[in-house]
């Protein structure tokens, strides 16, 4: 789970549009082809500008 700093940080440099912890847009994240693999994400974040997944890469 992730925390509520890191969650506030991330909003914070993507915002809230590009940030979702919903549990609707969790599962779409959650798996891919890989047959018989799934696992949920914490968190699906969406950075706009190549400054942004910098900044999350670093957080």
């Amino acid at each position: 789970m992730i925390s509520i700093d890191a969650r506030q940080k991330l909003i914070e440099i993507v915002g809230p549009v590009n940030f979702d912890d919903t549990k609707v847009g969790l599962l779409v994240y959650s798996y891919d082809a890989t047959p018989q693999f799934q696992a949920m994400p914490d968190a699906v974040i969406a950075p706009k500008y190549g400054g942004d997944f910098k900044c999350t890469y670093t957080l």
